[in-house]
């Protein structure tokens, strides 16, 4: 097949005293399929929560022929993953606050656990796309501490993030917090 003829030619060394249009081409070709194979891979880790998506080594074969499209790829690909878990993290906790809202309208108190929503309201309690698990839930006095434990995957005890403050750098839970 001739792209696999295409790509075998860039495993030689080009003469580099001629024209190396001649190349262009194959190397195209083999960027092509770089390409092609690493967004295949890409797409399918991209249906993986980050938590298991998190340890995935993302690298290219060796070759400074094949990888000119592919190579910017390698930063983004992980960066969707955690924005997107990030954007269901916000869309299941508001989820889950709307619940406790509509508890609090029908018993006039907060549930003591969220295994009590669902069973009394029948309410779905999406799960924290971080650990795989429930949302952490603490009845308080008259209100509530909800949160994720966030992209570090470690429970920092409903700290929310300061604002101004990097996510990265600093650890952080997604927190829902009524008084």
């Amino acid at each position: 097949d001739n792209l696999v003829a295409d790509k075998m030619a860039l495993t030689d060394e080009p003469e580099v005293s001629g024209n190396i249009f001649p190349y262009k081409k194959a190397l195209l070709k083999a960027n092509e399929y770089q390409y092609i194979k690493y967004l295949t891979e890409q797409l399918q880790n991209s249906r993986l929560p980050y938590r298991k998506a998190k340890n995935i080594h993302y690298c290219l074969p060796d070759s400074k022929y094949s990888t000119v499209m592919v190579r910017p790829l390698i930063k983004i690909f992980p960066k969707t993953i955690i924005k997107r878990d990030i954007a269901q993290t916000y869309l299941n906790g508001s989820i889950i606050a709307l619940g406790l809202a509509s508890y609090k309208a029908q018993f006039n108190e907060y549930p003591e656990n969220l295994q009590t929503l669902h069973g009394k309201l029948k309410w779905k309690i999406p799960e924290d796309p971080f650990s795989g698990k429930y949302f952490v839930y603490k009845k308080q006095g008259n209100g509530y501490l909800l949160y994720s434990i966030a992209e570090d995957l470690q429970d920092n005890n409903g700290y929310k993030l300061p604002k101004g403050a990097k996510a990265e750098a600093t650890p952080h839970d997604y927190v829902w917090e009524m008084q």
